[in-house]
């Protein structure tokens, strides 16, 4: 499989786009309070939209408040009646629209967290990307150069340029050596320019964190990168050094995570070995899988987050299965027939263990798992090589293990 390293640099998306998209559901299924008075500062048909068009905001007469973006936008050229989107890079989902009169438009909406977003618009191939919160945000240019259009108003979007332009002067050493990976068979060329490539990559990141460690995108940057360092004691040991401020939003949040998880059971330890009846009812245990990479899956036949990860795991346990690759799905269904219909329905392959205990299931309480979807992925040896690998970091792994 062609590895996608120079993608995985620049956008979280392919690395973690399960857990921007998908923050795991946690153990307390309680629903959320909400407060039920009524504000009547704010129209309803605002209360019950995340999004709203240009058009819809005009007839309102309404000033977004502080948590909602505002993209103004005034572009030389732009044909009149042109639909302009803005969508998020994660997972696609459209974040506003809106029309193109005279070169000027405007979006509104709200974002959910910072990150990567790109400005689209009907008719032409070009689109801007940007990096942004619920900010005011202005953009102008020419229709020519609609990638290249000036962006003012958010600091991420100045730190996030600052740190791509880092790679400029390494970009065609970067694509060469892309080149050669995806083109020499496994083996020890291939590690040692996968080393190289990596090398490159973690010291442009590291220049940057150094340089900018109250930079509101350094945990962005952080994360990014995360799936390229050896160790979680490397990813911990750079969280550190950031300044306070720096610590703030979701990718500070997913550090943190990935960093407190790490201390049970943490990786290079022996991986707990357990006993779980399959769904055939017969007892399956860890140890007999010696000699082979392992990922434990935590997942339930009821969460959606499990479901639209598992479409993703499915083509990657088919391609490495032969090489010595194996999934353990351990259900915290409390149900047989849903947790079995939901095996038919993802196609799930692979061995599935459950106790039917819910989140009392013995082999999750062995692994202190406390929200799924949840992963450990453990070495030919026993011992714990990562934890909560999205599926594209699961896919670069066994591209470098599986030879």
């Amino acid at each position: 499989m062609k590895l996608k390293l120079v993608l995985l640099l620049f956008f979280p998306l392919l690395l973690h786009a399960q857990q921007i998209k998908n923050i795991p559901q946690k153990r307390s299924t309680a629903p959320t309070k909400r407060n039920n008075a009524k504000d009547s500062s704010i129209p309803d048909a605002l209360k019950n939209k995340k999004t709203m068009t240009s058009e819809e905001l005009s007839k309102l007469g309404i000033e977004l408040p502080g948590a909602w973006f505002t993209i103004t936008g005034s572009v030389r050229g732009l044909k009149d009646s042109t639909q302009v989107f803005l969508a998020s890079m994660s997972d696609g989902k459209n974040l506003a629209q809106g029309m193109a009169f005279n070169g000027q438009f405007k979006l509104h909406g709200q974002v959910e967290h910072e990150g990567l977003n790109v400005i689209s618009f009907a008719g032409y191939n070009d689109f801007l990307t940007l990096f942004m919160a619920n900010d005011s945000i202005a953009v102008t240019g020419d229709a020519g150069h609609l990638g290249a259009l000036a962006i003012k108003g958010t600091v991420l979007e100045d730190d996030f340029v600052a740190y791509r332009q880092g790679y400029d002067a390494d970009a065609g050493r970067l694509s060469e050596l892309l080149q050669r990976i995806n083109a020499v068979p496994q083996g020890t060329k291939k590690d040692s320019l996968i080393s190289e490539y990596k090398k490159i990559v973690l010291a442009q990141a590291d220049m940057f964190l150094i340089k900018k460690p109250a930079s509101p995108i350094a945990c962005f940057v952080l994360f990014t990168v995360a799936g390229l360092l050896d160790t979680q004691s490397e990813l911990e040991e750079r969280f550190d050094k950031l300044l306070p401020e720096a610590k703030k939003g979701m990718y500070a949040e997913l550090i943190k995570r990935k960093v407190n998880e790490n201390k049970v059971n943490p990786v290079g330890t022996v991986a707990p070995d357990f006993t779980q009846n399959d769904s055939t009812g017969k007892p399956f245990s860890l140890h007999p899988l010696r000699g082979c990479y392992v990922l434990i899956y935590f997942w339930a036949g009821w969460s959606k987050q499990c479901k639209d990860e598992v479409s993703k795991l499915v083509p990657l346990y088919e391609q490495y299965n032969k090489l010595k690759f194996s999934i353990i799905g351990v259900s915290l269904d409390s149900e047989r027939d849903t947790w079995l219909k939901a095996v038919a329905e993802n196609k799930m392959k692979w061995l599935q263990l459950s106790d039917l205990k819910y989140w009392d299931n013995e082999v999750a309480r062995l692994y202190k798992i406390e929200s799924i979807p949840q992963n450990i992925l453990i070495g030919p040896d026993g011992k714990i090589l990562d934890k909560n690998l999205t599926p594209a970091q699961l896919e670069t792994k066994l591209a470098l293990l599986c030879k």
